[in-house]
């Protein structure tokens, strides 16, 4: 007796399986920087304005976050990766690749 029902179940899992791990995921072989950021209020931007912050390498988003200004945002980045810092979508500092972990415009511990 046939059961074609049981045999597509089985295809379907056995076909799931092969991409667990092959593609995408999280490779966690990548050494990794932590790169933060402090908005201080100027110009335009006074304490507790919303703010977008992006991390970019080559155009692309690593990182994005919205904070109030007065506080900071921080995110891990590729350690290989020279990371263009954006507030509000305008260029507000870069950092080069590095092993270490740095901040830009946050007052010192």
């Amino acid at each position: 007796m046939r059961m074609p029902g049981i045999v597509s179940v089985a295809l379907v899992a056995v076909a799931g399986l092969g991409g667990v791990g092959a593609c995408g995921g999280n490779d966690d072989s990548t050494p990794q920087r932590r790169i933060e950021v402090c908005v201080a209020a100027e110009g335009q931007r006074r304490d507790g304005d919303r703010t977008e912050v992006e991390f970019r390498q080559d155009g692309a988003v690593l990182a994005h976050g919205a904070i109030e200004v007065g506080g900071s945002f921080a995110a891990p980045v590729p350690a290989d990766a020279s990371v263009g810092i954006f507030v509000d979508g305008k260029p507000y500092g870069d950092s080069p690749a590095s092993s270490g972990d740095t901040s830009f415009g946050c007052p010192a511990a």
